[in-house]
């Protein structure tokens, strides 16, 4: 068939049967004009009002209002139905009663048009619906095509956050036809659109300039942040979001050089106030969406922003320190995660990074040693917590392979850090062995942790347990008893040629009689 054409099964006319209620002839709706008259159609490439109509009852279809009309007015002419004006009586007959047989033939004849009137409107909004949803496939067959041939179109940029709109209005809608749709607007952004390697032409005119690509940037940020779905999360729109806000920021980083905003080894403005602003956001804001991978792709790819956003990275390791919460453990250690991923980059890929990172040494030490420090409620974020911020002092360290890592962080601080920290009961084996590991790093010698107490169980277990215990002993015992009794019964009863003897009658076999 054609390009982005799905076939389907037609649904049969004796599928489409509906319920009809002569009473609903009073409707004030109104019958959209039918296409043939060669009017243009409205068509949603969001796909928010076209999915939800989908969701309608078929009560709700548009029926002709002349049509009805005339079906009243044959009713009245047959009798079946008086007309308004003449009803001045108070009686209450049935107007079925004075009907002949003409007049019920000629009922049965009109209810048969409203019948089929009612199925012609719902198959016609089926097919408009259809259409609609075949014809938004083929633009995107087609934006895939031309993305693929003319990578270096002034115009793709722009037609990014459109498609990312698109795609998270389907994915509200929540029906199967919208999902569809999401996940082919996924599959372009990701594999065509957003996978342009080549700068598009014009850049720094219009439309291609850099306060219009770092408002597309704070606005692909915004939709990755919040929630998507009807379910208030959709799987499959984390990797099209991050895939639009990487391929904006790597035009925002050619415009700006090009515009001379920023120099080669220096991130664009815009870009890190973007990026800046998500941090914020991602610390602050429980409901956030944003993950650390979300992060770590636009670091990779631009490690100037990571070196310009050193010690926002830094002020995450200090989220909660001063209190047992669940949220500032998880913020630690994805802060922890961040941190070590930025300043591995290295002197050599990214020379801004070594120089930001001497820059902000001190921030960075501080940050690091409140983390160690930081009470935790679960034994495992602690551990983990321990083991990402010896990363981040061992990637510190890389940086400058010529000084001994103690000159380069505040040594008392860290040693206090881990003191406190072992203070606490619990650590467990992993999280000892890395801290440890961070003391010897510094020439020190690290303290010996408190061991975790023992849980003594309640009275209440102890008596369940007994109890259980008992119960369980019984039962085992009973029937470990009566499986050797079992065994010792019917070792008694075999004789010496395997025959029982305990004066039962046993059959013996064709070679035991001769």
């Amino acid at each position: 068939g054609p390009l982005g054409e799905h076939d389907e099964d037609e649904d049969g006319d004796d599928d489409d049967e509906e319920e009809v209620r002569v009473g609903d002839s009073d409707s004030k709706e109104e019958e959209p004009e039918a296409n043939g008259d060669g009017e243009a159609m409205d068509l949603d490439f969001g796909g928010s009002e076209s999915e939800s109509e989908s969701e309608e009852s078929d009560d709700d279809a548009p029926f002709d209002e002349k049509r009805a009309a005339a079906i009243k007015a044959a009713l009245v002419e047959a009798g079946a139905l008086k007309d308004a004006d003449d009803d001045d009586s108070d009686t209450d007959e049935d107007p079925a009663d004075a009907m002949d047989d003409d007049a019920m033939f000629g009922i049965d004849k009109l209810l048969g048009q409203a019948f089929k009137s009612r199925r012609e409107d719902i198959n016609r909004k089926k097919n408009l619906m259809r259409a609609t949803r075949d014809f938004k496939f083929r633009v995107l067959s087609l934006i895939e095509l031309y993305a693929k041939c003319q990578p270096a179109s002034p115009y793709l940029p722009g037609a990014a956050m459109p498609l990312l709109g698109a795609m998270q209005d389907s994915l509200i809608a929540g029906t199967p036809q919208s999902s569809a749709l999401a996940e082919r607007i996924g599959g372009v952004l990701t594999k065509s659109v957003c996978h342009a390697k080549d700068l598009p032409s014009g850049a720094g005119a219009e439309p291609v300039t850099g306060e219009s690509i770092a408002g597309e940037l704070k606005l692909a940020i915004r939709a990755a942040a919040k929630p998507a779905g009807a379910g208030g999360d959709a799987k499959g729109f984390a990797k099209p979001a991050a895939a639009v806000a990487v391929y904006l920021l790597r035009v925002l980083e050619a415009v700006s050089r090009l515009e001379k905003k920023s120099g080669e080894d220096e991130a664009s403005p815009d870009a890190v106030s973007a990026y800046r602003d998500a941090l914020e956001v991602f610390k602050t804001n429980k409901r956030c969406r944003l993950k650390a991978p979300f992060f770590q792709i636009a670091f990779e790819r631009n490690p100037a922003l990571a070196a310009a956003l050193l010690p926002d990275l830094a002020a995450l390791l200090e989220a909660g320190a001063d209190k047992e919460s669940s949220r500032g453990e998880y913020l630690r250690a994805e802060g922890a995660k961040l941190l070590a991923n930025a300043l591995s980059l290295g002197r050599r890929r990214s020379p801004a990074v070594g120089v930001a990172a001497a820059k902000h040494r001190d921030v960075i030490v501080s940050a690091v040693a409140a983390a160690i420090e930081a009470p935790c409620r679960n034994n495992a974020a602690r551990a983990e917590t321990a083991k990402l911020a010896t990363h981040c002092m061992e990637a510190l360290g890389r940086l400058s392979p010529d000084a001994p890592l103690s000159t380069i962080v505040d040594a008392d601080a860290i040693l206090n850090a881990v003191k406190k920290q072992f203070a606490v009961p619990g650590m467990p084996p992993k999280g000892v062995n890395s801290l440890t590991r961070a003391c010897t790093l510094l020439g020190l010698a690290a303290p010996e942790a408190v061991p975790g107490a023992a849980v003594e169980p309640s009275k209440k277990g102890k008596k369940e347990g007994g109890a259980s215990g008992e119960k369980g002993g019984k039962k085992s015992g009973e029937k470990g008893g009566k499986k050797k009794e079992k065994k010792g019964i019917r070792e008694k009863r075999k004789g010496p040629d395997g025959a029982v003897d305990d004066g039962k009658k046993v059959k013996k076999s064709k070679k035991q009689k001769a």
